[in-house]
């Protein structure tokens, strides 16, 4: 039963973030079609990640009660008609408003199915689990950009929004046939619970393991959407065609994901806490060096470092949120440590830009390198005293 749910939750997981990957290239056009300043295209990315950050922690508290697979489903049923209404917008503020109801439904999937995964989890291999988990989620991130685009230039532009209801349709009969009923669906039957916590916010502030979690993962955060949303100036700038920074992305981004897998093995033999702090210092050092690459293959190569630092840390953080969420709620754990992660994204992008208006572009890489640093110091604050985290 435990093997044919995680498999089922990876395949659907990939097929739901494979559609939202789809519109990732042409959302930014489609949104100037029809309008959009570029205030209001930064507005309509950032509803996304604002809405999903606040529902994250909710849609995970009601998880562990009501059962897992109930808000997978609701989440990917109402996704499908919402993937249609990008067709029949007419101005920005429509994006806007659909922008917002996706990062509802968006959290109502992803936190809750990487609490499912969590719950079925055996003892000690949590690390395995979630990396393999967080591979296809990410291959799907990684694929979906370029299938949108292709589809773009075969068909037209609203194709990838019909393909994206397809795929979340797909991941909407998956979840609703072959995952267990409401009694099995909070992973109670799976691995044994406590009573949930009454006060959640209280405990989480008592532990130093949830505090090291949400440090590093409101400090990373921070630093990350630094590097996402300026390291195609900096490539601009060193006269990288656009093909090729495209190119950047996806590596770093599949590497990431490919790895997770192997050092989500790892996860379950060594020291979580050794394997999240190297492969924090390996993303710092692989940050400071981007200001003084000046062609693709240099930049190529630290792709490749930062995914490879990324593929150490992430299995290993998340399996350590498995091990600490006991009395909390899985869903609600995995919730606020998506919260923080969120908080961070959405902050980033404009401590990022005050850098880079103050002081230049290339300070942004050592902030982000500095802040990737802070992380590692913070956590291991925390969490360097607990035994078999």
């Amino acid at each position: 039963m435990t093997v044919r749910i995680f498999i089922v939750l990876c395949i659907a997981t990939f097929a739901a973030m494979l559609g939202i990957g789809i519109i990732a290239p042409i959302l930014p056009l489609y949104a100037k079609d029809l309008g959009a300043s570029g205030t209001m295209l930064g507005i309509i990315f950032s509803s996304f990640a604002l809405t999903m950050a606040i529902a994250n922690p909710i849609a995970g508290r009601i998880s562990d009660r009501v059962g897992y697979k109930l808000i997978i489903v609701l989440g990917l049923g109402i996704h499908i008609f919402v993937a249609l209404s990008y067709v029949i917008a007419t101005n920005p503020t429509h994006l806007i408003i659909i922008r917002l109801t996706e990062g509802i439904l968006s959290a109502m999937v992803w936190t809750v199915a990487m609490a499912y995964v969590g719950a079925v989890a055996p003892r000690d291999q949590e690390g395995s689990y979630m990396g393999i988990y967080n591979t296809w989620l990410l291959l799907g991130m990684g694929v979906g950009p370029f299938i949108g685009g292709l589809l773009t230039d075969i068909y037209n532009i609203h194709m990838p929004f019909y393909a994206m209801a397809g795929f979340l349709t797909l991941a909407f009969f998956l979840v609703l046939f072959l995952l267990p009923g409401k009694k099995d669906s909070s992973g109670k039957s799976h691995k044994k619970e406590d009573r949930i916590s009454e006060h959640p916010i209280k405990d989480i502030s008592r532990s130093s393991l949830m505090k090291g979690i949400l440090a590093f993962a409101f400090i990373i955060a921070l630093g990350e959407s630094g590097l996402m949303t300026f390291l195609p100036l900096i490539t601009w700038r060193e006269h990288i065609p656009t093909t090729q920074i495209g190119i950047l992305s996806s590596v770093l981004m599949l590497c990431a994901g490919v790895l997770q897998t192997p050092f989500g093995y790892l996860a379950n033999k060594y020291n979580k806490v050794f394997l999240v702090v190297i492969g924090i210092l390996l993303v710092s050092v692989d940050l400071a060096y981007i200001p003084l690459c000046s062609d693709f293959w240099s930049f190529f190569i630290l792709s490749v470092i930062g995914g490879i630092g990324s593929a150490i840390a992430n299995p290993a953080a998340t399996a350590m949120i498995i091990r600490g969420s006991k009395g909390l709620g899985l869903g609600f754990a995995l919730g606020v440590y998506n919260f923080v992660f969120g908080l961070g994204m959405v902050i980033g992008p404009v401590f990022s830009g005050l850098i880079m208006d103050h002081l230049g572009l290339d300070e942004i890489f050592y902030a982000s390198a500095g802040l990737f640093i802070l992380s590692a110091c913070v956590f291991y604050y925390y969490t360097k005293e607990i035994e078999n985290p």
